[in-house]
């Protein structure tokens, strides 16, 4: 719409939402478990808890809720989201309830074009990956996964090929400091944003 200001209006929208205590959006840490072992990760144990552990249910409540609360934005993360066995479900649930779903991977679990039409229809409109430099040997250093640069690198052109909103995000370290101007580069050319911490 022309004269539209879309800033003024998210600005507006978030403070009307912190007046009224509704918490626009949500961060469901689904599982610790993951399948890298990050040099900089704060999870201390790649494992859950089972006297912890939310049956499908359980997560179907806290989705209602959310949504009854006014909750529009819905982030699922981990360890690695979807190594919980209820994801698909959740995602599905949180999409059928309306929710913008995005989610923060390595996307390892991504690992063909059928997996990332999958997570579309599941109502996945957006991902985060974390992937931190395009030489493969940085990028395995910082994850301790050995193949994870390819099978990363892939899940993003998947995911962008059936239309799922990518974004990468990039913890700046001595290792990969060197790197972060060609992979924003990478990035640009795909129409991806590129945030480093």
């Amino acid at each position: 719409m022309p004269g539209v200001n879309s800033s003024s209006i998210i600005d507006r929208f978030r403070g009307l939402s912190s007046k009224s205590f509704i918490p626009l959006q949500a961060s469901l840490e689904l599982t610790y478990r993951c399948n890298e072992r990050c040099t900089h990760c704060y999870i201390e144990k790649f494992w859950d808890d089972p006297s912890r552990v939310l049956k499908k249910e359980d997560w179907f409540k806290i989705l209602d809720e959310l949504r009854q609360a006014g909750s529009l934005y819905l982030i699922l993360m981990g360890g690695e989201a979807m190594l919980n066995p209820h994801f698909w479900d959740i995602a599905k649930r949180a999409n059928s309830l309306g929710f913008y779903v995005s989610m923060i991977s390595n996307g390892l679990k991504i690992h063909s074009l059928e997996k990332a039409e999958e997570l579309k229809r599941a109502g996945v409109h957006h991902i985060a990956f974390s992937f931190y430099s395009l030489d493969p040997e940085i990028h395995e250093k910082m994850t301790s996964v050995r193949g994870s640069h390819l099978k990363t690198k892939s899940a993003i052109e998947y995911c962008l090929q059936v239309g799922i909103e990518v974004e990468i995000n990039s913890l700046l370290t001595e290792a990969n400091a060197r790197g972060q101007f060609e992979l924003y580069d990478w990035c640009l050319e795909r129409g991806i944003e590129l945030k480093v911490d």
